[in-house]
């Protein structure tokens, strides 16, 4: 139980919580346990006539507890273990334990039915390195040093502030604080950066975790791979007062303890020292990106999990699979509407000759998705690579020629066919495909292949892909 009053959750924390739960008439204990590991809730307690715990039934999706001073809304319990035994003819102890996915802590007694949120926000030193070091951080500090309080106006601190036609609105803003120490002699000014994603129309906590799965896939892709997370404030309005809650998952099965150690596309806007001569990242990429449908979204979702994977195999595998999605096309043997009106008229003919509605029906319904298939794998791929700059694709180890021994490698794993391959080029090739799933990627939000191909040289494994003349 926490002694001082809990006023936000940080996701490196761990942490347990004493609350109670009201199931219909009756109040029932709990504890909950926070930990990068997992989130656990226990139930212990007595049950009577009149008195009844939902062992391992508990109805909702979402459960909302208290303690004396917090609410906690969790998210897809799931059944651990428990147990019950009776104390007396009329009275059952019982304990039982769940699983919860992700919950959100608000540090207030929140009572209202539900509770929706207007803007989330993400805290990572990521981010800092990500914006580097700017004109704008620049000028926060001059106005700080003359004495200017800008913590009245903080209505100038936006790195970036792009409008999403989705209803979104996405800022990059430095959130500002001073810290002084009379004991250590010491006094500080910080004004570390933040990304925010403001909502047209509220968000349920229901749909807050795969917001930020969105946002974090987008930044990860644009990092080059995982980073951790200190925070997740979600900004919601209680009695006509503007509040903060905060996100709390598990954080341990994303790997982020193997962050990418730099950021593979920095955004480079407003630079104040532009060492890398890099461009600058596309604002288009978050209207783009939010523009997409769910499946096209957790293609980004997808890469990141790919990349976890410690298996070489199944990694291949994962970047080919995205690849071949992306890149898929389709072209008809023949002229399709002509093939519609043939099957229509062969089709009451082929069920008297074969005497068989079924088999023809399902036959004939085949034909037009055969017809569109001219264009297979290896030929959609080798299409992309083709909109690849020379300049980039001539200092790789591979070439177009080689992809058909990608996709050779592709089936017989999948098919577990009998073959064998040094492990270091099944490392060139998952590069190789990797590098090609980027560029795919990268053009589908709106990066131009020409502006990717002078960053694609920091994707983490490059240099595997590089002639030994190139470098």
């Amino acid at each position: 139980m926490s002694i001082l009053k809990k006023e936000y959750l940080e996701l490196d924390e761990s942490q347990s919580f004493d609350i109670t739960w009201q199931y219909e008439e009756n109040i029932f204990a709990g504890k909950i346990f926070l930990s990068k590991r997992e989130i656990k809730i226990k139930f212990t307690g007595e049950m009577r006539h009149g008195r009844q715990f939902p062992l391992f039934s508990i109805p909702d999706d979402a459960l909302t507890c208290f303690s004396f001073t917090d609410t906690f809304i969790l998210h897809n319990l799931r059944p651990l273990n428990g147990y019950s035994r009776h104390l007396d003819r009329y009275t059952t102890f019982f304990e039982c334990e769940y699983s919860v996915e992700y919950l959100i802590f608000l540090p207030t007694n929140h009572n209202e039915e539900k509770c929706d949120f207007d803007s989330i926000t993400i805290h990572s030193t990521m981010i800092n390195d990500w914006v580097g070091i700017t004109k704008k951080q620049q000028q926060i500090i001059q106005r700080h040093i003359s004495g200017d309080n800008l913590f009245k106006n903080t209505m100038d601190l936006d790195q970036i502030s792009c409008e999403i036609n989705t209803g979104l609105l996405l800022t990059i803003e430095y959130n500002l604080s001073i810290h002084h120490s009379v004991k250590n002699f010491n006094y500080g000014f910080e004004y570390s950066p933040s990304l925010s994603l403001y909502f047209e129309s509220r968000q349920a906590s229901s749909s807050i975790k795969n917001t930020f799965d969105h946002i974090y896939s987008l930044l990860g892709f644009l990092n080059g791979g995982d980073f951790s997370v200190k925070k997740v404030p979600l900004r919601f309005t209680q009695h006509g007062c503007v509040m903060h809650g905060y996100l709390y998952f598990p954080t341990e099965k994303e790997h982020q303890e193997k962050k990418h150690s730099y950021s593979f596309f920095p955004l480079g806007h407003d630079l104040a020292f532009d060492t890398l001569g890099l461009p600058s990242l596309p604002l288009c990429v978050f209207e783009n990106f939010f523009s997409l449908d769910e499946k096209h979204k957790s293609l980004f979702c997808k890469l990141l999990k790919y990349r976890r994977m410690e298996n070489i195999e199944e990694r291949f595998l994962g970047y080919f699979r995205l690849l071949e999605s992306i890149c898929h096309n389709t072209k008809c043997h023949i002229d399709a509407d002509a093939l519609n009106v043939l099957i229509g008229r062969a089709k009451p003919f082929m069920k008297k000759y074969f005497n068989d509605s079924k088999g023809v029906s399902s036959f004939l319904n085949g034909l037009p998705r055969y017809n569109r298939s001219k264009y297979n794998t290896e030929k959609c791929i080798s299409d992309f690579y083709k909109k690849i700059p020379k300049i980039v694709t001539d200092g790789w180890v591979f070439n177009s020629k080689n992809i058909k021994d990608v996709c050779t490698l592709r089936n017989d794993i999948t098919h577990a066919n009998s073959f064998y391959i040094e492990e270091s080029e099944i490392i060139k090739k998952t590069s190789f495909v990797e590098a090609l799933l980027i560029f795919a990627l990268g053009e589908k939000i709106g990066i131009n292949i020409d502006i990717m191909a002078t960053v694609i040289n920091r994707m983490t494994g490059y240099h595997v892909l590089m002639k030994s003349d190139a470098y």
